[in-house]
Parts: structure tokens; C-alpha cells; sequence
């Protein structure tokens, strides 16, 4: 699952359009989206239970398609402030649903902030996306998000990052690698390997999840 920061925190609809390329264009290129394969499902969050936007359950059939549903992720920014703890609630809720049964799962946060307060109501909706298998990385985005308040949220050191700048986010080749290699890692340090990746969820304000078969 990822969640996509769709807040006034990014500061403004350029650097959202930023984010969202990187998702759409650098980060998930290279995956192969099928329901045999990896499954993925965009989701906009902000402070607001009625913003927190799903894209699909899990059902798109190519990248070509995933990377469409972005079109409809341009729309949902707002002025709403970021509320980790309103994203990660709710990704652990009935809104999310078409994730398969038994099947690891790794969810990215993209976040513009780190408020200390919003931060720990938000760790115990980050546990139950976090565990011996699952894994939650966090993507911190601008100078207001700092990776070391965000990392208690997050599956361990290897599973945060950061990214001071927007301008040059759309073609950060880099990070996306990092990233990458993260979702491929279990907790543990023990490869999973990107090929078994099964399902993988979009929530804008900026949450992924993924499950590997």
C-alpha cells in the first residue's frame, strides 16, 4: 500500500505533482503489476477521515494502469493539515480491503511532517502494519518531515528515508533504488526478493503497502 501525501504540509501543488511523479514514474517502474504478481493500490490521506482516498482493491492488471490511477491522485490535494495518525488509522481500517490472505504485506508513508505528538498517536496503528513480516518505510519529503522522529513508526533504521529536496524528487533515480531494496528486505534483514511481491497498496499522503507471496 501507498499512502501519498496529499497535505498543505508539501507546501504546494508543485511539489505534490512532484511526489507524484516520483511514485508514478520513477519509484514503480519497474514492477510487475498483475493479480499474479504484484498487486498495488494508491490511497491520498491528509488530517481529514473524509479525504482518505482510495484508488482500486488491489485489482489492476498492469503498470500501465497503476500508473493511470495517478491521474486521479492530481485531484485530491488540498489544504487539509497532515495527520499521520488520521492516514495510519485508517489504512488499518475496512477502508482497505482486496489484500490477500496470508500474504506479507510492506506499506510506504510519504509524509511532509513529523510532529512529535502526531507521530506517537500515530505508533500504534504503524505496530499493526509492522511485524515479523510486514513492513512499513517511510519516506520523509522537504525539511519539515525529520527521519529520526519518523523511524519509531517504521520497520528499523533500513526503512527510513528523506528527501530534502522537490525540485529534483520526479528524477531521483536513487532513492527510488533505496526504496526498492527496502520493500525487498524482510525486518529481519532476510531478502524476499522483488519477484515475489504480490500485492502492494497506494495511499496518497504517502503510504505503500506490499505483500509478497
Amino acid at each position: 500500500m501507498i499512502l501519498i501525501d496529499s497535505t498543505n504540509g508539501i507546501g504546494n501543488y508543485n511539489n505534490y505533482l512532484q511526489q507524484k511523479a516520483f511514485i508514478s514514474q520513477i519509484l514503480i517502474n519497474s514492477w510487475t503489476i498483475s493479480p499474479a504478481q504484484t498487486e498495488a493500490n494508491p490511497i491520498a490521506y491528509d488530517g481529514r477521515d473524509p479525504d482518505f482516498t482510495v484508488y482500486g482493491s488491489f485489482s489492476y492488471a498492469s503498470l500501465q494502469q497503476l500508473q493511470s490511477a495517478f491521474i486521479r491522485v492530481t485531484s485530491t490535494f488540498g489544504p487539509a493539515q497532515n495527520m499521520l495518525s488520521t492516514g495510519l488509522r485508517l489504512a488499518t481500517s475496512a477502508a482497505v480491503d482486496g489484500w490477500r490472505p496470508g500474504v506479507p504485506r510492506v506499506t510506504l508513508l510519504f509524509t511532509s511532517t513529523s510532529d512529535v505528538a502526531d507521530v506517537q498517536a500515530a505508533q500504534t496503528y504503524a505496530n499493526y502494519l509492522k511485524n515479523d513480516t510486514n513492513i512499513l518505510i517511510a519516506i520523509a519529503l522537504g525539511l519539515n518531515a525529520d527521519p529520526d522522529v519518523l523511524l519509531p513508526l517504521t520497520s528499523g533504521k533500513r526503512f527510513v528515508f528523506r528527501s530534502l529536496s522537490y525540485g529534483s524528487l520526479a528524477t531521483n533515480v536513487t532513492l527510488a533504488n533505496e526504496i526498492n531494496a527496502a520493500i525487498c528486505m524482510a525486518p529481519g534483514n532476510a531478502a524476499v526478493g522483488i519477484q515475489q511481491h504480490a500485492a502492494i497498496a497506494f495511499a496518497a499522503g504517502c503510504i505503500l503497502l506490499l505483500a509478497a507471496l
